[in-house]
Order: structure tokens, then sequence, then C-alpha cells
């Protein structure tokens, strides 16, 4: 399988902002040093990265090009494995299919395709244990949400 980059300069933007959050955060927080650096390293990892790949991002290894042999875009496919872990994440599908590099509209295709659903994924309590749960909570915490 052939494998395509990752979309560095998104994730870039993602390390950076996270090192800003770091650097604010010692103002109220002991952040070891540590963090810092490994996230600095990270960042410098990234940036090479950067400035050897351009364009938009393209699809992981995770995902399989296949053409057809008529005109048009050749059809992405994900395996069954590959989209459950993902799914296993419990990321929105939105971010999933970002982090694939292939659109929502794919990603959700080829959910259907395996007859897979986020929503088989929502737990299925009834509204008493839910409203019990929450009295727990509500009874250790008072002050949460």
């Amino acid at each position: 399988m052939n494998r395509v980059p990752v979309d560095y300069d998104y994730l870039l933007y993602f390390c950076t902002q996270e090192m800003q959050v770091f650097q604010a955060a010692t103002a109220y927080l002991s952040v070891p040093v540590e963090v810092f650096n490994s996230l600095q390293h990270l960042i410098d990892i990234i940036n090479s990265n950067v400035t050897h790949t351009s364009g938009q991002p393209q699809p992981s290894s995770d995902v399989d090009i296949s053409f057809s042999g008529y005109a048009g875009r050749p059809r992405l496919e994900i395996s069954s494995d590959a989209l459950q872990s993902l799914l296993d994440t419990s990321l929105p599908v939105g971010h999933l299919a970002a982090l694939q590099g292939i659109s929502r509209r794919t990603f959700y295709r080829q959910m259907k395709d395996y007859n897979m659903s986020v929503r088989k994924r929502y737990t299925n309590i009834t509204d008493e244990d839910l409203d019990e749960r929450v009295r727990i909570i509500k009874t250790h915490m008072p002050n949460a949400g």
C-alpha cells in the first residue's frame, strides 16, 4: 500500500496552539519543562515536514484508492477494521474524516457500506437511570454544570 502524507499544516497549527495554551497555563499551574521541550521538538519535526510538502491534505495510509477504469474520481475505501478503530476514538466524524484526508461524505458513505452508525454507539440507558446518575453526580459535585 502506498503511504501518503498527512496534513502537516493543520498539525503544526494545532501543536502551536497547544504550546500557547501550556504557556498561558504556567501562570496558574506547574507545567513540567519536559512538556514544553517535547512539544517544541514535535513542532520542529512538523516544521521540517511542512517545508517538504504542499497542497491539499492527502488520504492517509488507511484509505485505499481504487480506480474503476471509468471517468471520474477514484473511489476511496477504508477497511472495516480501520473504520471501527477510528469510531472507537469517539471523536466527531468530521474530525475523523479530516484526519484521514477525506470528506465527511466519503466517511459517512463508508460507514453506510459497512452498516456502521454513530447512533448505534450511543448508550441505551433509560431516563430513570440517567436521572439517578445525574442525582449522584450533583450530590458529589453540587456546583457542576
